[in-house]
């Protein structure tokens, strides 16, 4: 289809006369008619035409308009569009000459008359107007952009890509024409030729490499050869520029997005210097530790601390080397890593006892004592030495009181967690000091205090806020304080024991709940509750029996799909049932067409033939 003007068309013209590119830009601009109120909305009605492709219509307001005001370029641009988009050429070709006489000397029309020669389906013909306009202005770039993005828009990319080139080679001192011929390639997922022309314009304008790292790690690679053929380019560019480093980091992010992180990790410490002193490094290991790639992360943050020991990004670095440690502790249950995430905090808080980061390795240093070695009680030591050591820093002392708050719940102490608690009015924790308070005045009964609360989080925050999905949920099981009384303050006993991980006194307050006959609604969510509880406790068999409770019962039959995705799950990865989980992904596909589970248990399914080929039918 070709692509004919648009309004993007009248930016780009508009753009290049302000800009002075345009020979003709330096002479006397001619006055535009006065535009009534009237005619503006006539305007934006014929607009609203284009839009839903009625350009009958459209042409039926824009004809009289400019006629009124002929030369006026908007409602010029506006029908000629129309005009070709729905084949008028003969009244197209009449309206350009008329703009031409209205505006004589202005090129850009000649412009136009070759668009509508090429929808006439006289190529030469456009090309002969096209390249005569060349000849004309040879000295004016703005000329041969305008004649390459014409030719570009018709798909006669050969001859666009040429008009480009030689735009440059007559103007090298114009290096935006190079990002220009770069996003012309690019556009044509020619992505090896548009990184060389990108790479061109920053080997001549440093400064502006953002500019064109968003497009490049916008290109559109869909298999593993494409993305091998632009990292070999990318390599091959690199090695050309070993000493500019806009290039280097471009690498980096490319190959991070494509996840090589080794070579990105490669190309980072080759970048740094002194005079960077780790800021790649940390931006990297910042950006793999978001995407759980811990140890790299980790190695990252470990070459910050070794190579740059005075730089201001070693706190921070130590920082994220110490919560790296503490994923992958939590990762591999192993508790080696949270005791060295420790001796690192020790050292830093030895090596700079009063500087204002250390403040987040300490509380870091709490949640590891709470976490990992389950020692509540030094976790709240911490936290309150740090909220009393950094009180004039708010953020600090209100997120370490908010952490005593919520260690005070696990120990058991719902009077001292309220106490903390109610110290913490900064805006960023407020919202989950008010939820933990909802949360104890659930575990105490004292249902119509929870919804206060409740209530008060949705009034600061609406229903964007970080916490709203707990609220909600919150407040639905507290819809159940008439109807089933005793089976909710079971339930809360249960949710408060879990919190504390008793998890087997947990399971024993929710199979008490059930015994309390609770509404369907609530009875599925203490189901759900024990099978997951059980699950963590390893005890498989009784986790497949309160999943096959849900089955059993008529009331439960719209949560059926998700007991059964529950059962598959235990088979799968506890149990190391294949067969079993396989029939069981495959029942959800069979009676359940609409389920929220069809994805991936058919990803499942798939994943068990490729791995255990014997074991399917």
């Amino acid at each position: 289809m070709s692509i004919i003007h648009s309004k993007s068309s009248l930016i780009l013209f508009l753009l290049i006369v302000l800009t002075g590119e345009i020979s003709f830009a330096q002479q006397k601009p001619q006055p535009q008619p006065q535009i009534s109120n009237l005619e503006q909305r006539q305007f934006r009605q014929a607009q609203s035409y284009q839009r839903r492709n009625q350009h009958e219509d459209a042409i039926r307001i824009l004809e009289p308009l400019y006629r009124r005001n002929v030369g006026n370029v908007a409602y010029y641009k506006a029908l000629l569009e129309s005009y070709l988009q729905i084949s008028l050429t003969g009244r197209a070709k009449e309206l350009v000459e008329q703009q031409k006489n209205a505006q004589p000397g202005n090129p850009t029309y000649d412009v136009d008359y070759g668009n509508v020669l090429f929808q006439e389906n006289q190529k030469e013909q456009a090309l002969e107007v096209w390249n005569g306009l060349l000849k004309t202005y040879s000295g004016d770039v703005g000329i041969y952009t305008l004649v390459a993005n014409e030719m570009a828009r018709n798909r006669l990319d050969e001859e666009a890509a040429d008009v480009y080139l030689k735009a440059y080679k007559q103007n090298p001192d114009k290096a935006y024409l190079l990002k220009t011929i770069g996003d012309f390639y690019r556009n044509l997922l020619n992505y090896e030729a548009a990184l060389k022309y990108y790479f061109e314009y920053i080997r001549k304008e440093p400064e502006s490499y953002r500019n064109v790292i968003r497009q490049i790690l916008a290109f559109r690679l869909e298999d593993d050869a494409q993305i091998e053929s632009v990292l070999k380019t990318l390599r091959e560019e690199t090695r050309k520029s070993p000493d500019l480093p806009e290039i280097q980091i471009i690498t980096g992010k490319f190959f991070q997005k494509y996840a090589r992180y080794e070579e990105a990790l490669a190309v980072y410490e080759q970048l740094e210097n002194g005079k960077s002193q780790g800021q790649y490094l940390l931006e990297f290991a910042r950006e793999v530790q978001a995407d759980s790639v811990y140890r790299l992360a980790l190695r990252a943050y470990g070459g910050i601390i070794e190579r740059f020991p005075q730089s201001n990004y070693l706190l921070p670095a130590y920082l994220g080397a110490a919560e790296c440690n503490m994923a992958i502790a939590g990762q591999e249950e192993d508790q080696s890593y949270a005791r060295q995430a420790v001796d690192m905090i020790h050292k830093v808080q030895a090596a700079f006892p009063n500087h204002g980061q250390v403040a987040q390795l300490s509380l870091l240093e709490g949640d590891i004592q709470r976490e990992f070695f389950f020692d509540i009680d030094k976790a709240i030591e911490i936290y309150l030495q740090v909220a009393q050591k950094y009180n004039r820093d708010s953020a600090i002392r209100e997120r370490a009181y908010r952490s005593a708050g919520e260690s005070y719940i696990m120990r058991g102490d719902l009077d001292n967690a309220a106490r903390i608690l109610q110290k913490v009015t900064a805006p960023e924790e407020k919202p989950q000091a008010a939820y933990d308070l909802a949360r104890i005045a659930f575990f105490r009964g004292e249902y119509a205090e929870a919804r206060n609360h409740l209530n008060t989080i949705i009034t600061v925050e609406g229903l964007s806020g970080s916490t709203v999905n707990d609220v909600l949920a919150l407040q639905g099981i507290l819809m159940n304080e008439e109807t089933a009384p005793e089976a909710l303050a079971l339930f809360a006993e249960a949710q408060w024991l879990i919190y504390q991980q008793k998890k087997s006194e947990a399971v024993s307050k929710l199979h008490s709940a059930l015994e309390k006959n609770p509404p369907p609604t609530f009875r599925i969510r203490i189901l759900f509750d024990a099978a997951h509880l059980l699950t963590e406790l390893e005890k498989y068999p009784d986790a497949l029996s309160y999943c096959n409770r849900v089955l059993e019962d008529t009331q439960l039959a719209f949560y059926a799909d998700e007991a059964i995705f529950i059962m598959a799950g235990i088979y799968d990865d506890k149990l190391n049932d294949h067969a079993r989980a396989f029939q069981l992904y495959e029942r959800i596909l069979a009676e359940f067409d609409h389920s929220q589970f069809t994805i991936p248990s058919r990803e499942r399914l798939k994943a068990i033939r490729q791995q255990y080929p014997d074991l399917m039918p």
